[in-house]
């Protein structure tokens, strides 16, 4: 049986799913916790992306490419942009020849 207190205070359950007996014991429920470790606990980020995405996406740019949206979101997250850079951005994409049968 496994002890469940330490000398110097009690065994958390991170701890003790990370001891190789314990995850070999009990593979299904050893992934079961590491899956939820990766859920977030916020959904600030998630919001602030839904966010930026609606100022890109206004309704003289609603036929953004998705590949595009990827980019400027990325652009937008990482760095730190202003409006006009963002609209600098956007004219260059214009700017770009695209293989369109129109």
């Amino acid at each position: 049986m496994y002890s469940f207190h330490r000398q110097r205070g009690e065994l958390s359950l991170t701890d003790l799913f990370y001891r190789p007996e314990i995850q070999n014991s009990f593979p299904a429920v050893n992934y079961m916790f590491t899956l939820s470790r990766l859920i977030p606990s916020a959904t600030a980020s998630v919001e602030r992306l839904f966010s930026l995405m609606n100022s890109l996406c206004t309704p003289s740019r609603n036929k953004l490419l998705v590949g595009t949206l990827d980019s400027l979101l990325r652009l937008c997250m990482e760095a730190d942009l202003s409006e006009s850079d963002v609209e600098n951005v956007i004219d260059i994409f214009k700017k770009k020849d695209r293989d369109i049968a129109l």
